[in-house]
């Protein structure tokens, strides 16, 4: 079952402006893969809310666990 999250999305526009980077930068994380996206159109991808705060935990642990 689909909770009401993991439906909504977020466009590169929304990615870029909440994580504070460019938006080149956010399409080079999701075509890589590091943030996971989907492409709607032959130019559009869009990021799940989920997706997007998985890679922020993620990173958030990367920056406290280092000494």
């Amino acid at each position: 079952m689909y909770n009401n999250s993991s439906l909504e999305v977020l466009t590169v526009d929304d990615v870029a402006d909440i994580l504070h980077i460019s938006k080149t930068i956010a399409y080079k994380l999701i075509r890589s893969g590091t943030i996971p996206g989907f492409k709607v159109n032959k130019r559009g991808w869009r990021v799940s809310k989920d997706s997007l705060a998985e890679y922020y935990k993620s990173q958030s642990k990367l920056q406290y666990n280092t000494p």
